[in-house]
C-alpha cells in the first residue's frame, strides 16, 4: 500500500477514482472505479458553562454538537463528529471523543 495525500482539486459530493499501475515493460492493471465522498459541511458546536467561575471553584460544562449533511443531502451523508477538543484558558486540553451507538 502506498499512502497519498488528498488532493486539494477534489469537489464537493461524489467524486469517482480509478487506479492504472503499470510496470516497466508495459504491463498494466486498472482497478474497479471507487467513489469518494467530500463532506464540505463544517460541524456545529454548542456550549454553557455552569458554576462560580473562581479559582477552585468546580464548573460544568454541557456541550451539544451536530453535524449537518449538505442541503439536499440525505442526513447519512454528513462525515459525523469524531472528536470535541476544549482548551482551557490554562494551556490543558480536554476531549471527548464520539462513540457510535
Amino acid at each position: 500500500m502506498v499512502p497519498t495525500g488528498v488532493p486539494v482539486w477534489l469537489n464537493p459530493g461524489d467524486n469517482a477514482w480509478q487506479l492504472t499501475a503499470a510496470n516497466p515493460a508495459g504491463g498494466q492493471s486498472t482497478s474497479p472505479a471507487a467513489t469518494i465522498y467530500v463532506d464540505t459541511v463544517p460541524p456545529i458546536v454548542r456550549f454553557t458553562v455552569k458554576g462560580t467561575k473562581r479559582v477552585g471553584h468546580k464548573l460544568t460544562m454541557h456541550i451539544t454538537y451536530a453535524d449537518s449533511p449538505p442541503p439536499q443531502e440525505p442526513g447519512a451523508r454528513a462525515s459525523g463528529v469524531k472528536t470535541v477538543l476544549i482548551r482551557w484558558g490554562d494551556g490543558s486540553k480536554s476531549s471527548h471523543h464520539h462513540v457510535a451507538t
